[in-house]
């Protein structure tokens, strides 16, 4: 019992990994591109952070002025987060895919580790040692002056706010959610989706 506990771990964190995460340099080549899709260009500059490194900052931040913070908060606040950087620095700060959802933008690395309350910091599994560890990142000086603001504009917002906020008419998650004609898999609020995105609808975020 004690072996198949563990593979039941292993397997259930590996399913927890982000995408860029994933080692598929093993994979053997494919020749049939039949059912592939163009790839789309992100006039972004790429950061690289850790979602759950994101997440871990908000948790640690909120704590400290003494809140604890939902599941449903977290996703909107580093959605957030990751939104406005790529509004205002043409940044994008992580390789996490942003869905919508029914309830507003999710990052499925964040929803899968918390239930209804947050209690404890993100991991993420290392596969080489087969451990779980901290995720944390070395955030640099400027996104960390951002995490702030938006901490200051958003941070002591309830959940139900911060998702009127994020499902106002014309915003990306409401865009997505919405859409028409072309499939979207997965309702992926991709980095263009934002950029697309009037910025008049976000002077109103009052």
């Amino acid at each position: 019992m004690g072996a198949k506990r563990d593979i039941d771990d292993d397997l259930l964190a590996l399913a927890q990994m982000g995408d860029d995460e994933i080692d598929t340099s093993d994979i053997p080549e494919t020749l049939d591109f039949s059912q592939a899709q163009r790839g789309r260009f992100y006039p972004l500059a790429q950061k690289g952070y850790d979602v759950r490194a994101i997440a871990n900052w908000c948790v640690y931040r909120s704590r400290s002025k003494g809140r604890t913070p939902t599941s449903l908060w977290l996703n909107k606040l580093v959605y957030l987060i990751c939104e406005t950087a790529v509004r205002e620095y043409r940044e994008l700060l992580t390789p996490a895919k942003i869905e919508a959802w029914q309830y507003g933008p999710v990052f499925r690395e964040i929803y899968f580790q918390t239930d209804t309350e947050v209690i404890a910091p993100f991991t993420k599994f290392n596969a080489r040692m087969r451990v779980r560890e901290i995720a944390q990142d070395h955030f640099d000086a400027r996104d960390i002056a951002l995490f702030d603001r938006v901490w200051e504009r958003y941070g002591n917002m309830p959940a139900g706010r911060l998702t009127d906020i994020t499902h106002q008419p014309g915003t990306p998650w409401h865009k997505v959610w919405y859409h028409g004609g072309r499939t979207n898999p997965g309702m992926e609020i991709d980095p263009l989706t934002i950029l697309g995105c009037v910025d008049s609808q976000f002077d109103e975020r009052n």
